[in-house]
């Protein structure tokens, strides 16, 4: 059990007035800082925020940074499943510990560990500027998120087209969701509909330490810090929405062998952690819905049916679905690309290209479909997805074996509608291998 407090580092407060806060692991005394960049936030969004809607967004940002700062392959005895004991401030926590079970829950689907939260009196407001004067309002109706991925963008794309009045919202990190791309995404967004008033809002947050000798990298919490801050907003503007763009195949994310059922298939965005969410902050008074537009649509289908083709073609090279972003040492071609082409979501977004346009979308990978870049014959680490996914494949799944697979995860709705995604989302990953692949590769397929 690895035992942890967050608690009010020393009273002082950051540039946007918010209380500087630290995880001590309780143990051993060593402590990491909450290191919040928020651009600006409350005086470009003209915004003085309610104190559960900072609740909310705190409480997510520590456990993202919890999750980063506990190693598994150190404090976890079979390398996975850690035991996390943790003591959290927030303004109300008779109402958070009543029903701390459901986000508990939540969280222990999310990252595969055993979480026990406790939560105790904050002594002092998260944000206090009695200086910060806003005259005018800014009227938000929809808030979306907005990661600078593919998804995110034809989500994104859709919504514009549809509604007025929208703020996205990003979480930037060095490794995939790079704030400069996120803007440039969001400035071409605007551009086209310059009728419209769209707003961005972006933070970044990390610790200041480590807790122990390493970080854990595989980000299993990162989708609970996306929503709290969208959710922070979503109480602000007194909106009572949150859309999260995520095609159906990524977002149920099935494991594509026996090894990969915790350690490699995330449920960031799946729709079990989503209900349990939305239960745990409805019961703290927090009534707003978690929408994803296109859990039943692969993630070819959703490119096939974007509102606007031309906006989509013009900014599709701009998005990053890697999962291997920094990790660049095996890649073939380097310089200038941004996707790996051979991670689970690289491969998903290849196969949604060629299922949108027939590859009419010229893109440059760092690593083809082919045996000497993959490396196959010297065990390379970067061929395990591809082999992965084609063993997976290879087991030509029926939508009923599907619903059974599903079942096997969590207990969803609508199975067989997800299910029937399903099918539909892995033939094209099948159909793009038989199309586009090397022989050698072609091969695997049986």
């Amino acid at each position: 059990m690895t035992n942890l407090e967050v608690y009010i580092k020393d009273g002082t407060r950051d540039i946007n007035s918010l209380l500087n806060m630290s995880i001590k692991d309780v143990d051993t005394s060593s402590s990491s800082d909450v290191i919040i960049n928020t651009k600006q936030l409350f005086k470009s969004l003209k915004l003085i925020p309610e104190q559960k809607s900072l609740d909310i967004w705190f409480f997510s940002v520590y456990i993202h940074l919890i999750d980063n700062l506990l190693p598994r392959n150190e404090i976890a005895v079979d390398n996975w499943l850690r035991e996390i004991n943790v003591l959290i401030p927030v303004s109300n926590p008779i109402v958070w510990n009543k029903n701390s079970n459901l986000i508990v829950e939540a969280l222990n689907f999310l990252t595969g560990d055993e979480w026990n939260i406790e939560f105790y009196q904050l002594e002092s407001d998260y944000f206090v500027n009695s200086e910060l004067e806003l005259e005018e309002d800014i009227n938000i109706e929809k808030v979306c998120l907005l990661s600078g991925g593919l998804d995110s963008l034809a989500g994104a794309i859709d919504l514009i087209n549809n509604d007025n009045n929208i703020l996205f919202v990003s979480h930037f990190d060095g490794a995939g969701a790079i704030d400069g791309e996120q803007k440039k995404i969001f400035d071409k967004l605007k551009a086209s509909v310059s009728n419209k008033n769209l707003y961005l809002s972006q933070f970044h947050v990390y610790p200041s330490d480590y807790l122990f000798y390493s970080s854990d990298s595989n980000q299993r919490a990162r989708s609970i810090l996306f929503l709290g801050f969208a959710l922070f907003h979503a109480i602000n503007f007194n909106v009572n929405e949150i859309v999260l763009p995520e095609n159906g195949l990524i977002s149920i994310n099935l494991p594509l062998n026996e090894s990969r059922t915790s350690s490699n298939s995330t449920r960031t965005t799946h729709p079990y952690f989503i209900k349990k969410l939305e239960q745990f902050i409805f019961q703290v008074g927090i009534n707003i819905s978690i929408v994803n537009p296109y859990q039943y649509k692969t993630k070819g289908e959703m490119l096939d049916k974007c509102l606007d083709k031309d906006l989509l073609n013009l900014l599709i090279n701009r998005t990053i679905s890697c999962s291997h972003y920094k990790r660049r040492g095996p890649w073939t071609r380097q310089v200038g690309i941004n996707n790996c082409g051979y991670c689970i979501p690289c491969l998903i977004r290849r196969a949604s290209i060629y299922h949108y346009n027939n590859l009419a979308t010229i893109e440059t990978y760092g690593v083809d479909l082919d045996p000497i870049e993959l490396k196959l014959n010297t065990n390379s680490i970067i061929s395990t997805d591809v082999f992965a996914l084609i063993n997976f494949l290879n087991k030509k799944y029926n939508v009923k074996k599907y619903e059974r697979e599903i079942s096997l995860i969590a207990n969803t709705e609508n199975k067989k509608e997800i299910a029937e995604m399903l099918y539909r989302g892995y033939n094209e990953l099948r159909k793009y291998i038989e199309d586009n692949a090397s022989s050698e590769i072609k091969r695997l397929l049986i």
